[in-house]
């Protein structure tokens, strides 16, 4: 019962910091479903997080990052041009999962790692034919 409470509490957190944070320009939709969420902005959450993360990085072009803290979600997206953000339900208090939400929303992929981050696509491409 207690995971369910936390994720419930997490996905409140995450609902009014993505409508306080987030700029959708014309395209207000929010949708109060978890599962809706996580399609929309790409956020999954489980227990420790791995099955999470191993799951979404089998779909081609996902870049998932199992993220405990805000400067590891922030590398993510800087060097690694990360696309879904994973957290454990186990691990992460409301206080760390709002600094994690607030560096993988504030950062973006910088333009010295786009080689690197090619050589990722190049290993989608070849193995999810």
């Amino acid at each position: 019962m207690y995971i369910l409470q936390l994720a419930a509490t997490l996905q409140t957190i995450f609902v009014n910091f993505f409508v306080d944070n987030v700029n959708l320009g014309d395209n207000h939709v929010i949708c109060a479903s978890s599962k809706c969420l996580a399609l929309f902005v790409r956020l999954l959450f489980c227990y420790t997080g791995t099955g999470a993360s191993m799951t979404a990085n089998k779909v081609p072009g996902i870049r998932a990052a199992l993220c405990a803290d805000a400067e590891t979600a922030r590398g993510a997206k800087w060097w690694n041009d990360a696309n879904v953000l994973v957290m454990s339900l186990r691990a992460i208090s409301t206080e760390v999962a709002n600094e994690i939400l607030t560096a993988w929303f504030s950062e973006e992929v910088h333009e010295e790692e786009k080689a690197f981050i090619d050589q990722f696509e190049a290993i989608d491409k070849k193995y999810h034919k």
